[in-house]
């Protein structure tokens, strides 16, 4: 039976599942030093089970069932199958039992090991609908999970999801990957700023602290920060990033320079399309940044009709037919590391 591990950040709690085919874990090895990434937010991606967690339209569809839910994930492993990344990075899974199914989906009919995603961890805060997971080819350990606790009693804190951290192993090298999903601009722009600033003020103290420890480290930062690229501070410095992160009191007053692969060394976009579409323009939400010991060799906000519709606009899913993939396009990345 084939193993996956399933680590939950929220709970830092090992589980050991099994997936159907192959005959154990087979760490894959990499002889190019070049390694993909796909980083997509999946849009709810609840299982058929009402538990009381899911949203709304969930609880509250009269049609959504087991066989809607397992195509679901049908749809989802042949989009996986085609992009062939070797990391997935997901946003809006509601819980570890969506990824084994996820799994057990990838691994079917595959004998060869190295075809596989063999490892897997799930991150969700407690009374959360949804949270975030990783699905690779690559070992994951050192885990961690970052909470937002604003003591502040002027200001009552919604649910805001953890930025996770795990190390990646690639052969003998490994990386640090962070994975975000943060505060939504649906309750307003303005009066939501507050906690994506806090969300950026953490993250960069934990890249900071990271690059402390090892000045050249390899970092990987993903996620949807519902923020869109230019709402960021740009930077035109070739050599050290283009995009700088800030931290802001009450955290560390901290800054630190990334590469984010939206912007050409120009300052221009790389892609004709965004990841995000709306009110009838693309925004840029979804996003890599890249710090150490990295080349970046190829990004791209991926189209194909298999999940999109006319102009590339995501073909988003729709609860009451089951139908569609995500409002959001996947994004993805090829990085190699630096000799």
């Amino acid at each position: 039976m084939k193993k996956i591990l399933i680590i939950l950040f929220g709970l830092f709690l090992f589980i050991f599942n099994s997936c159907s085919n192959g005959n154990g874990f087979g760490n894959v090895t990499n002889t190019k030093n070049s390694f993909s990434v796909v980083s997509w937010n999946v849009q709810t991606f609840f299982d058929a089970n009402n538990d009381g967690s899911e949203y709304a339209d969930f609880l509250k569809s009269k049609t959504w069932n087991e066989e809607m839910y397992s195509e679901r994930v049908k749809r989802l492993c042949k989009v996986m199958t085609t992009l062939n990344a070797d990391i997935y990075v997901f946003e809006e899974i509601e819980n570890e039992a969506v990824i084994q199914d996820i799994c057990n989906g990838l691994s079917a009919h595959k004998w060869n090991s190295t075809g596989i995603w063999n490892y897997a961890c799930f991150s969700k805060e407690p009374e959360s609908s949804i949270g975030c997971a990783v699905i690779s080819k690559y070992e994951l350990w050192d885990l961690s999970n970052h909470s937002i606790e604003d003591g502040s009693p002027k200001v009552q804190q919604p649910a805001l999801r953890a930025i996770g951290k795990v190390k990646v192993k690639i052969g003998n090298k490994d990386f640090v990957l962070f994975i975000n999903h943060w505060k939504s601009k649906s309750s307003g722009e303005f009066e939501t700023e507050i906690w994506r600033i806090k969300q950026e003020s953490i993250l960069t103290n934990l890249v900071c602290e990271t690059v402390e420890e090892n000045q050249n480290c390899p970092i990987l930062i993903c996620g949807d920060f519902n923020k869109s690229i230019e709402e960021f501070e740009y930077i035109d410095s070739v050599e050290k990033g283009n995009v700088l992160l800030k931290s802001k009191y009450p955290y560390d007053d901290q800054a630190i320079a990334v590469f984010s692969p939206w912007y050409d060394e120009h300052g221009n976009y790389t892609c004709n399309t965004g990841s995000y579409y709306y009110k009838n323009s693309w925004e840029y939400i979804d996003n890599f940044f890249v710090y150490g010991n990295f080349d970046i060799l190829d990004f791209e906000a991926c189209t194909d009709d298999l999940w999109t519709k006319d102009n590339n606009i995501p073909n988003g899913f729709k609860i009451y037919t089951g139908e569609g993939y995500s409002d959001h396009l996947p994004i993805k990345i090829t990085l190699q590391f630096k000799n």
